[in-house]
């Protein structure tokens, strides 16, 4: 989903907060099925907070900068791509960063 305005500091802004309600839907859930394999995988949330809270606001400006360049939809469709690719990576990142700490309790 892309806002519909055009306004920059908006997008920027409500891509934050619907980042981090994203995050903590998101990240609860996937809690809830970390939590039985990793511990101290209630951090997840967090990083699914700000994992989201930083990558939608990202594409949201890019796409809503693209769409004011060119005046297609489509500049909104590549802000959200790359949108999934900021929240895909750090995401990996962080949960590579909770099995990383996983496997050094168990040594």
């Amino acid at each position: 989903m892309a806002p519909r305005t055009l306004n920059l500091f908006l997008r920027l802004f409500y891509g934050v907060l619907e980042g981090a309600k994203v995050g903590v839907a998101l990240g609860l859930f996937q809690w809830w099925v970390l939590r039985e394999s990793v511990f101290g995988g209630g951090r997840w949330v967090v990083a699914s907070v700000v994992c989201w809270g930083v990558g939608l606001p990202i594409g949201w400006v890019l796409g809503g900068i693209l769409r004011q360049l060119t005046g297609f939809f489509l500049g909104d469709v590549i802000g959200l791509t790359l949108t999934w690719a900021i929240v895909a990576g750090l995401t990996g990142v962080g949960l590579m960063q909770l099995f990383w700490t996983q496997v050094r309790i168990r040594e």
